[in-house]
């Protein structure tokens, strides 16, 4: 009975080293395997937030960067519009305005972009510029375009061409409104029935 007892013990100690080797020990492994790769995971994971959390902080401190660039951009164009507006003191009056009668000769002129008008008569100084006949036709040759000799020489005065160019522009633009006008009051004349009242 002994032996027979003893072959069971064995047999089963056996069947038990069996299954541990056949599952045992690679789950085990398995185990292992996977516990490592989570762990490189996470590294991963961990490596990626502190990159990320370092993209956040450059792009914030860009932001802040561009807000304060861009406050001191309208800083500058406030300082800017305010340096070219015009004294208040300062205005255009008709000795400013110089009709040349008859023309005078002044020769030839270069501006500053190199183009040269041949044979030029001086018509008329405004303060932005001179008013001449050349070679070549008419022209209205600024001073903002013209050499430093010829400023000074026709009394050029950046204040008064400043603001002698916003009445210009004004002016230009309540011709424009007046001319719309017009147009639109002929338009609505020319479409009324024959023999409405006329306004």
């Amino acid at each position: 009975m002994q032996p027979v007892l003893f072959c069971a013990i064995l047999v089963l100690l056996c069947v038990a080293g069996w299954f541990y080797e056949a599952r045992y020990v690679p789950l085990t492994a398995n185990l292992a395997e996977m516990t490592a790769e989570n762990q490189s995971m996470q590294l991963a994971l961990d490596k990626n937030k502190e990159e990320i959390k370092s993209l956040t902080d450059a792009k914030e401190a860009d932001e802040a960067k561009i807000s304060a660039d861009e406050s001191k951009i309208t800083d500058l164009n406030k300082a800017l519009a305010e340096f070219r507006k015009p004294p208040s003191d300062v205005t255009i009056t008709d000795d400013d305005i110089i009709a040349v009668d008859p023309p005078a000769s002044i020769g030839d002129i270069t501006d500053n972009g190199g183009k040269t008008y041949f044979n030029c008569m001086l018509v008329k100084i405004e303060p932005d510029g001179l008013n001449v006949l050349h070679q070549a036709g008419a022209a209205k040759l600024l001073f903002t375009d013209l050499s430093p000799d010829l400023q000074k020489k026709y009394h050029y005065n950046p204040t008064k061409d400043a603001i002698y160019r916003n009445m210009e522009a004004k002016h230009m633009a309540d011709s424009d409104e007046a001319r719309a006008d017009y147009e639109a009051q002929q338009k609505a004349l020319n479409a009324a029935p024959h023999g409405a009242p006329r306004p």
